[in-house]
């Protein structure tokens, strides 16, 4: 679960909040509308009551099933990311950490890969099969190698998979 949250006070409007989740989330699947569920997915992970999140309340919806919805958030996710402008990113990352030089593809990398944890990780909270979540990180992941660079410092390659795309990210 996420590190914002966002208390509802009574029972009844918590509950109320998750029957209109469901009833849009039921819209977004019928309609193919990835992007919209996935803003309520992480909706979800935000809003409780009492010790309750509102993922739990939404768990047996057919969309969380579906390959297709966690494959096409996670690729829009990424891309989303990548649009965001290298230089905007680092500003951001500096405020945080004012001492360390972010370079590009440390970012990219860094990016890539804090996604795909979010996403396993919310998989794993809506008690997806291990093997649906074991397929995904496969499908996504294709190869990561570290290893020696041309020189001396340490390389490290990964590449992100999706079918027929596939983006090579470097780090000397």
């Amino acid at each position: 679960a996420r590190g914002i949250n966002a208390r509802v006070r009574e029972e009844s409007t918590f509950l109320l909040l998750a029957a209109h989740f469901a009833t849009i989330l039921h819209l977004c699947e019928q309609e193919d509308d990835i992007e919209s569920a996935k803003v309520l997915m992480i909706l979800a992970f935000t809003y409780k009551c009492e010790d309750k999140f509102m993922y739990e309340e939404l768990m047996n919806l057919t969309i969380w099933k579906s390959m297709r919805f966690w494959n096409a958030s996670f690729l829009h996710a990424v891309h989303y990311e990548r649009k965001t402008p290298i230089v905007e990113q680092q500003k951001i990352l500096r405020t945080k950490l004012p001492n360390k030089r972010i370079e590009a593809a440390e970012l990219q990398r860094n990016t890539f890969f804090g996604q795909m944890s979010s996403f396993l990780t919310n998989m794993t909270a809506f008690q997806l099969p291990p093997e649906d979540i074991e397929e995904f990180s496969g499908e996504n992941v294709c190869h990561v190698r570290s290893g020696g660079g041309s020189n001396g410092n340490a390389a490290t390659t990964f590449t992100y998979c999706r079918k027929r795309r596939a983006v090579i990210f470097r780090e000397n």
